[in-house]
Formats: structure tokens, C-alpha cells, sequence
């Protein structure tokens, strides 16, 4: 049986799209931090817009765009993506984490397309890199934060913990069929699946992501409004509503 997987990656180069654009908008009215946590997301996502409207494109564009360049832009979405996650919850990150997996990838797939030519190779190693990024990113949304797990960042952990699971059964069916041949049918269930899994996923971590900012945005204010910005001591505010609290 085969499906026709273009329309879905015309919705995931719209969406993606329209989610990176609207970020970009947004994050002047965010603070410094946020703002450049912002950046990423949104760049993110015009790189994994990117990625699928390529593959949308007439077949003279060649094999460099349509199996290596729509690659590296999908691994790149997922990197900037883990980024901005670090970023957002202040852990420390390596410029080599992130740019590390976009150029291994771009390697892989010039080495399959032109030297070596097998695109089912190509892909299963493309998928092997992007669910050890997804791996990473849940990882680091699983840890607790302040001494407690945040509800948007659990269900995001979740999520792309999900989508590793599928791109483990796609690659698990790449085994068990056994077959590598030199070219892909994108077109087949197995494909389409994964296309289908990383569409839903994205449009469901979106707004989550954007949940995750605004409880950072709220926690810096509720800080700044209680205490003292010189000595981060609690200021008169904050010493009233905690009487209130002692003397109800």
C-alpha cells in the first residue's frame, strides 16, 4: 500500500512556518533572555519549514536540495529546538551540541547521494541522529527545576518522547524488512507515519513551548515585584502578604 506524503509535508512547511514566524514577531515584547530563547524556537522553525517545502519543489532543484539540504534544515530544526530548551531552563550548553548534529547529517547525506549511493542508509542514519536529539531534548525537560517538575515542560518531555518512539519503529521496520535498496519510496506507510508523528508533534510542543515561556516570564515578575532588584531581598510587598499569610 502506498500513501501520498506530499500533502503532509505541505502542512508541516505551513505550520512550521507560520509557528517561526509568529515567534519571531512576538519575542520583542519578551526580555533579554526570553527573547533570545525566542530566537531559536523561531529559527527552529523556519528551518524545519524550510526542510519540508523544499521537498515540495520541482525536480529539476536535484538531489543536493531534495536528500541533503531538506535533511540538514529537519536535524538543524531539532538542534536549535534543544537549545533553546537549555536556554530557557538556564542549563549550560556546547555550540557543539548544536551545531554538531546538523553537519553530521549534511555529511552522511552527501556521502549516500553522491559517493555511495543509498538513500534507505541515508535516512536511517538521518533517523538514528534526530531521535538521539529528541532523547536530549525530554532528558532535559525531565529534570526538576527549582526543586519541581513544571507541568508544560513534563507534557513536552512526553511528547518528544513520543516522536522517538515512533522514529524507533521506524527504524525498527527498516531492520525487520531487511531490504536497503539504493533508492526510497516516500510514499510508503512507513514514511508517512513518521512524517504524520513529527507534523502532530510540533503543532502540540508549539503552544506548550509558549507555556513554558510565559511561566518564566510570570516567575521573573512575580520575583521583581517582591523583591529588592540591588540586594534580592524581600522588599516591603512582599514582607506585608507574607504577615497576611501569618496572621489569617
Amino acid at each position: 500500500m502506498t500513501l501520498d506524503i506530499r500533502p503532509f509535508w505541505l502542512i508541516g512547511a505551513l505550520a512550521a512556518t507560520g509557528f517561526g514566524l509568529l515567534v519571531l514577531l512576538v519575542k520583542k515584547t519578551y526580555p533579554d533572555h526570553l527573547a533570545r530563547v525566542l530566537s531559536l524556537w523561531g529559527v527552529a522553525n523556519l528551518c524545519l519549514g524550510a526542510g519540508y517545502a523544499v521537498r515540495l519543489g520541482p525536480s529539476w532543484e536535484g538531489q543536493f536540495v531534495f536528500h541533503i539540504l531538506s535533511n540538514t534544515l529537519v536535524t538543524a530544526c531539532l538542534s536549535l529546538e534543544y537549545g533553546a530548551m537549555r536556554k530557557l531552563r538556564r542549563q549550560p550548553s556546547s555550540t557543539g551540541w548544536i551545531a554538531g548534529p546538523p553537519f553530521l547529517v549534511f555529511a552522511v547525506c552527501t556521502w549516500f547521494t553522491f559517493v555511495r549511493r543509498n538513500i534507505s542508509i541515508e535516512l536511517l542514519v538521518f533517523d538514528f541522529i534526530n531521535m538521539a536529539i529528541m532523547i536530549l531534548i525530554a532528558r532535559c525537560l525531565w529534570r526538576k527545576e527549582d526543586g519541581r517538575w513544571l507541568f508544560a515542560d513534563v507534557v513536552a518531555a512526553s511528547f518528544y518522547v513520543l516522536l522517538g518512539i515512533a522514529t524507533c519503529a521506524v527504524i525498527a521496520d527498516f531492520f525487520r524488512d531487511g531490504r536497503f535498496p539504493p533508492e526510497y519510496d516516500f510514499n510508503i506507510p512507513r514514511a508517512v507515519f513518521n512524517c504524520i508523528a513529527a507534523v502532530l508533534t510540533e503543532g502540540i510542543v508549539f503552544p506548550l513551548f509558549l507555556l513554558m515561556v510565559s511561566e518564566r516570564l510570570n516567575r521573573d515578575l512575580m520575583v521583581k515585584a517582591l523583591r529588592d532588584s540591588l540586594t534580592g531581598l524581600y522588599n516591603r510587598r512582599a514582607f506585608e502578604e507574607i504577615a497576611f499569610r501569618e496572621i489569617a
